[in-house]
């Protein structure tokens, strides 16, 4: 069988972020390229879909409290189980608990982007330097 003949890969790719603008779906963004490239170079393709939790808080909060579970949250819920792959991008806050209810600006020390944890680089490090960009 060809590789032309393979059906795409699914990713799903969830952004966790929510300030504006959204340093941690750019991190996502970084993750699914990477994982398209690396599909790409082995002669498949993929079909991303993106969710960004932020639209989906209130969802969230009324499926918490009331066990109501809407349209939009169904969906994402089914896009992340029925994907073969998964992209997870959240923000990193180094703060106390204290710090972040207190202050409308982020703490001294937090981090203005996330980081990769795997190598500790920023979203703004080249693509080409992340050790996963080599395979």
């Amino acid at each position: 069988m060809s590789a032309g003949a393979w059906s795409p890969v699914s990713l799903a790719v969830v952004s966790a972020g929510v300030g504006h603008p959204h340093p941690t779906r750019l991190l996502a963004d970084w993750g699914a390229e990477a994982v398209c490239r690396s599909l790409a170079a082995g002669g498949a393709r993929a079909e991303v879909e993106v969710l960004e939790l932020h639209r989906l808080t209130a969802d969230l909060a009324r499926h918490t409290a009331h066990g109501h579970v809407s349209l939009d949250l169904r969906e994402a819920i089914a896009a992340i189980v029925g994907a073969d792959g998964l992209v997870v991008a959240t923000p990193v806050l180094t703060a106390s608990p204290n710090e972040v209810s207190t202050r409308s600006s982020p703490p001294s020390g937090a981090e203005s982007s996330p980081a990769c944890r795997c190598c500790s680089r920023s979203t703004a490090a080249p693509a080409d330097s992340h050790p996963t960009s080599r395979r």
